[in-house]
C-alpha cells in the first residue's frame, strides 16, 4: 500500500509543508549582501524559489480519534441488516508510536461499539463490543521503499482482541473476537470506513462524525538546490513538526521548527520556526477500493498547504511565505516560496 495512497496526512498529511519550507534557504551570502547593497545595512533582498524533491525522515507519533456517522452496509452471523433500522454508536481512540510494526513498534488503544437493528429477515439484531486494541497493518511504511530499516509506520487497519455480545433474535450470546478497524486516514472526509471480525461474523461500514488525527515528532530531510539571481545554492535541510488534522473537515493546522546545515555558502545554516495550514483537495481523488475489497471505502487524495516561516543564522533572516501541491497519491511534491532576506548586523 502506499502513503497517501489514502489521502495522504495527513501525512504525506500535513507533510508536505514542512517540505516546502526547505525552498526558503535560497538566500545571498553576507558578502554578497554587502556588495549588492553598496554596504547600505538597512537594505533587504526579495527572494523566489522553487523545491522538488524531500523525505519523510520518522511519522512520529501519532493519535487517532474516530467517532460517530452512519451505517451503510452491515452483517451480522451471516444476518444482513436494513440500513433504515441500524443505530450504531462507536469510539476509537489509538496512539501509534514512532517505530516499525517490524521492530517492535506498539500500537496502543480501545475500540467500543454499540449496534441494533433489524435483518431483512425481520428478526432483531445486537452487537454490544469492547477491543484492546495492539497492533495494526501499515498502509505505508517510512522511510518509504524501506525493508528492515524501517522506522515508522501510517496504519491502514488497527487490530485487536475482546470480548462482544452478539444476539440475532435471541438474548446476546458472549464471544471473543479478532476485530479490525480501518484507519479515517485511508478515506477522508467522514466517508465509509470498515469495522470487521478475523471470522466473518461481524462486518460494519459506517461513515464517521469526528476524526482526528494528533502528528507529534514528525521529522522531515531533503537536499536543498536553487538560485538567487545566477548563484547556485545547495545543502541539507530537517524540520520538527506537529499538525492537528481533521480528517471530517479535510484540514489542517501545522506548526514546528526548520534547520538548514550543510550550507554553500555556508553563511546560510540557519534555523527557526514555521507554522501553517493544509486542505485535502477533493479534486482529482482516485478510487482504491480494490485494497479493501468494498466499494467506496478507501481514497486516493493529494494535500495542499500553505504558510509563513521565519529563520535565522549568523549573518542572515529569512521570513516569508510558501504554498505546496502534492500529487496524488501524494509521494512528490512542488513548492514555490517568496521571502525577504536581511542581513544581520551584531
Amino acid at each position: 500500500m502506499n502513503s497517501r495512497s489514502y489521502k495522504t496526512a495527513a501525512l504525506a498529511i500535513a507533510l508536505a509543508l514542512f517540505l516546502t519550507n526547505g525552498g526558503v534557504v535560497f538566500a545571498d551570502t553576507a558578502q554578497n549582501y554587502q556588495n549588492n547593497n553598496n554596504n547600505n545595512n538597512n537594505n533587504n533582498q526579495n527572494l523566489s524559489v522553487s523545491i522538488f524533491d524531500g523525505s519523510i525522515v520518522t511519522a512520529g507519533t501519532q493519535n487517532y480519534q474516530f467517532s460517530g456517522g452512519n451505517v451503510v452496509f452491515a452483517q451480522i452471523d451471516n444476518q444482513t441488516l436494513v440500513p433504515g433500522t441500524i443505530n450504531l454508536q462507536y469510539q476509537v481512540n489509538v496512539q501509534v508510536n514512532p517505530a516499525s510494526w517490524r521492530n517492535n513498534g506498539t500500537t496502543n488503544g480501545f475500540a467500543s461499539y454499540r449496534l441494533q437493528g433489524q435483518s431483512i429477515t425481520g428478526q432483531q439484531v445486537s452487537v454490544n463490543g469492547y477491543t484492546r486494541i495492539s497492533s495494526m497493518i501499515p498502509a505505508v511504511e517510512i522511510p518509504l521503499g524501506c525493508t528492515t530499516t524501517c522506522n515508522s509506520d501510517i496504519p491502514f487497519l488497527f487490530v485487536g482482541y475482546g470480548p462482544v455480545n452478539v444476539g440475532v433474535g435471541n438474548d446476546p450470546q458472549p464471544q471473543l473476537e479478532n476485530m479490525s478497524f480501518e484507519s479515517p486516514y485511508i478515506n477522508p472526509f467522514g466517508a465509509p470506513i470498515i469495522f470487521a471480525s478475523d471470522d466473518g461474523s461481524i462486518l460494519i461500514v459506517t461513515t464517521y462524525s469526528h476524526g482526528t488525527i494528533q502528528w507529534n515528532g514528525v521529522k522531515l530531510g531533503g537536499t536543498i538546490n536553487g538560485k538567487l539571481g545566477t548563484t547556485k545554492v545547495i545543502g541539507k535541510f530537517n524540520l520538527t513538526s506537529t499538525e492537528s488534522e481533521d480528517l471530517v473537515a479535510g484540514t489542517a493546522q501545522d506548526s514546528g521548527t526548520m534547520s538548514f546545515s550543510n550550507m554553500s555558502p555556508s553563511s546560510l545554516n540557519a534555523r527557526g520556526a514555521y507554522s501553517g495550514s493544509s486542505v485535502i483537495p477533493t479534486l482529482g481523488a482516485i478510487n482504491c477500493s480494490n485494497t479493501t475489497l468494498i466499494p467506496g471505502t478507501c481514497s486516493e487524495t493529494g494535500f495542499n498547504s500553505k504558510g509563513t516561516f521565519s529563520l535565522n543564522g549568523n549573518q542572515v533572516s529569512i521570513n516569508g511565505k510558501y504554498t505546496t501541491t502534492w500529487s496524488i497519491p501524494a509521494f512528490a511534491f512542488s513548492s514555490t516560496a517568496t521571502a525577504t532576506v536581511s542581513q544581520q548586523h551584531y
